[in-house]
């Protein structure tokens, strides 16, 4: 998986499965989700948007998602089949495969050691992988409006604000954080962990899990990944510490606060593989130790 870093300058943030037809779900191959509110005017509350963040609209044939309402929730969604095939394709709840184990160490540029998700389930970006598990999280920034003078002054992080257990599932800790894939790597278990993203100097906590062990899954820190202003990130990877449903709730707030919080959307993760992809789970060590941030 390439990570990349890019202040947006023309007119991305979730990855996504379809939720009732994984086999369907070849015809995408992620989303970005972005944000902005009414007018850019400091204290109003922040609007999600999927696409570039300029509209709700998808951005795209190929990347066609969409917030909608459902039972007084916002759901992020995805159709069911590929636009271009189908214009009039349902949409229906965005919904994970986490089949693959988690990388189980930080990479060579973070020091190496243990990562704090390792024997974990998760999604995998590497090009020998079936297309339903290349799908990648690209959350950003207010890039989208940088060059418009939007959302001046804010600096954004997405919280990880609840994990629901759905179908008998037990409790689990969910985590979002980036993923390197080292040159020439064709072995998920060789991906590497990294917690920290660094542009123009500035270091970013991009590693956030809500804890189950904890009230509330945690601090407000602890649960978030920091986007500040202007960036981009590609490599995002979902982790959880079980096998199970998991309906995951997350927001977009700013640091600064100078912009209200959004509202709450809700997507799935699912990490009871298919029998082809049993032999590739790591089932030990479902609890590892949260990295402290510094």
């Amino acid at each position: 998986m390439l990570i990349v870093n890019r202040s947006f300058v023309s007119v991305a943030a979730v990855m996504t499965v379809a939720g009732s037809a994984l086999g369907a779900a070849t015809a995408f191959r992620g989303t970005h989700i972005g944000f902005d509110t009414a007018t850019g005017t400091a204290g109003e509350q922040l609007q999600l948007r999927t696409g570039y963040g300029t509209s709700g609209a998808p951005e795209s044939e190929q990347w066609a998602f969409r917030f909608a309402s459902v039972s007084g929730q916002t759901q992020l969604q995805t159709r069911s089949a590929r636009y271009a095939t189908n214009p009039n394709a349902a949409f229906d709840q965005a919904s994970y495969s986490l089949k693959h184990a988690a990388p189980t160490n930080y990479r060579a540029a973070e020091g190496g050691g243990v990562s704090p998700v390792a024997g974990w389930y998760s999604n995998s970006s590497m090009a020998a992988d079936p297309v339903t598990e290349r799908q990648t999280f690209n959350a950003t920034g207010a890039d989208a409006f940088v060059s418009l003078g939007r959302l001046t002054g804010g600096s954004f992080a997405w919280e990880i604000v609840s994990v629901t257990a759905l179908n008998g599932a037990a409790p689990a800790s969910f985590g979002i954080g980036m993923v390197t894939n080292p040159s020439g790597n064709t072995n998920n278990a060789l991906r590497q962990f990294r917690g920290v993203n660094t542009v123009s100097s500035v270091n970013y906590d991009v590693f956030g899990v809500f804890d189950s062990n904890q009230a509330g899954g945690g601090s407000l820190a602890d649960r978030s990944i920091s986007l500040g202003y202007g960036n981009h990130f590609h490599g995002w990877g979902f982790f959880v510490s079980q096998r199970g449903e998991y309906e995951i709730k997350m927001r977009v707030y700013d640091v600064n606060g100078v912009y209200a919080a959004s509202e709450s959307f809700s997507f799935l993760v699912n990490s009871i593989p298919s029998p082809s992809g049993l032999a590739m789970l790591g089932l030990g060590g479902l609890v590892a130790s949260r990295r402290r941030r510094a």
